[in-house]
C-alpha cells in the first residue's frame, strides 16, 4: 500500500531573485522516491524545502495530512538527517572523529556499536582513522552517508542519491530501501536523482501530478 507523504499547496520558492514553483517528476525504485525533471538546481531546492533548510516563498507543504510549520516542522527536523551532494570542508579530520561527532550531536544511544554498524556497512571499517583528505571521492560520500544515518533518522532525504557511488554503494542503498518501512526505524528515504541515471538500472517514470511529490511504500 502506498501512503502519501508529501502534498504541495501551490508551494513556491525563490532562485537566483526568481520565484518558481515546481511539479517534479517522481520514480519510485525498491521504496525509494525521486526527484526527476526539471534543473539539478530546482530539484536541490524543493529537496531543501521539504527537509526544512529553506523556507517556502508561498504555499504550504503537508506532511501526513497536515501542515509542516511551528511545532510539527520542529518534530520533522528531529526525525529527519539531510545529505548536501557538496562534498567536507574538514579534510583534516579522520571518519571516525566525524561520526563521533555526529553521534554526540544527536545523543545517539550505544553510539560506539552504532558507529560500527555504519563503518561495516559502508565499507569504511579499515579507514576509520583516515582523514578526509586521503579518501577518494567516492569513498568521502560513503562518510557522509554512514555520517547520516548515524542517528537512526525516521526520513532520510538525500541530494543527487548516486552521487559519485560506485554499484556497490548503490547495493547497499537498495539494500536500505528495501528494508523502508519494515525493520528499523527508517520509514522514507526521499532524494534527489541525478540526470541520465537511471537508479539500479530499472524503474520507470511514474506521473503524480503536481499536488503530490512524495509516497512510502509499505
Amino acid at each position: 500500500m502506498n501512503e502519501i507523504l508529501w502534498a504541495l499547496d501551490r508551494l513556491e520558492f525563490e532562485l537566483d531573485g526568481e520565484r518558481w514553483m515546481l511539479a517534479p517528476e517522481v520514480t519510485i525504485v525498491n521504496g525509494i522516491t525521486l526527484f526527476r525533471g526539471s534543473s539539478q538546481r530546482l530539484r536541490t531546492r524543493l529537496l531543501e524545502v521539504l527537509a526544512g533548510l529553506e523556507p517556502p516563498a508561498g504555499g504550504r507543504i503537508n506532511w501526513l495530512g497536515r501542515p509542516l510549520m511551528g511545532r510539527a516542522l520542529q518534530q520533522f527536523r528531529r526525525q529527519r538527517t539531510y545529505v548536501p551532494s557538496t562534498l567536507f570542508h574538514e579534510r583534516h579530520l579522520s571518519v571516525e572523529a566525524l561520526l563521533d561527532a555526529v553521534a554526540l550531536l544527536w545523543q545517539v544511544q550505544q553510539p560506539q556499536q552504532v558507529i560500527a554498524r555504519e563503518l561495516d556497512r559502508w565499507g569504511l571499517t579499515a579507514k576509520r582513522k583516515c582523514s578526509l583528505a586521503r579518501l577518494s571521492g567516492g569513498e568521502q560520500r560513503r562518510v557522509q552517508l554512514a555520517m547520516s544515518l548515524v542517528p537512526n533518522p525516521k526520513y532520510w532525504m538525500v541530494d543527487q542519491l548516486y552521487l559519485r557511488l560506485d554499484s556497490d554503494a548503490q547495493s547497499i542503498i537498495a539494500h536500505l530501501a528495501s528494508q523502508v518501512g519494515r525493520q528499523g526505524r527508517l520509514e522514507a528515504i526521499i532524494a534527489t536523482g541525478i540526470d541520465g541515471v537511471s537508479p539500479f538500472g530499472c524503474g520507470a517514470e511514474v506521473d503524480l501530478g503536481a499536488m503530490v511529490v512524495g509516497r512510502k511504500d509499505i
